[in-house]
């Protein structure tokens, strides 16, 4: 009767969860706006960046992809469609203009007073 047991010695150590800081990543910036993997090692901190979803490439997502189709990067792949949206959207918009400019000049001629005693 009282004596003392010991079950158990254990350290423990606690640290702290990893952290998104930019300096942590590859080459000691960010993902410039790709997806941070964490490095496997539990809490460490360090990341990797997955490039993927913005259509770039690099260590860290700074890097434009090539197209394979055309050899052309992505960029110069956007400009040509914000391009081509923006001519085709003009395009639409004059004939707008056009047939409602020749809807008025009918609807002038119809409403135009007639002389009929000159005949």
């Amino acid at each position: 009767a009282g004596r003392e047991v010991v079950l158990v010695d254990t350290n423990v150590t606690v640290l702290k969860e990893a952290e998104w800081i930019d300096v942590y990543g590859p080459n000691g910036r960010g993902c410039n706006g790709g997806l941070r993997i964490q490095d496997p090692t539990v809490l460490a901190n360090n990341f990797t960046c997955d490039c993927t979803p913005i259509f770039k490439s690099g260590p860290d997502c700074d890097l434009a992809l090539a197209s394979a189709s055309t050899g052309r990067d992505a960029t110069t792949e956007t400009r040509n469609i914000t391009i081509a949206t923006t001519v085709a959207g003009v395009v639409v918009l004059l004939l707008i203009i056009a047939l409602l400019v020749q809807q008025k000049r009918l609807r002038d001629a119809r409403n135009t007073p007639h002389d009929f005693d000159a005949w």
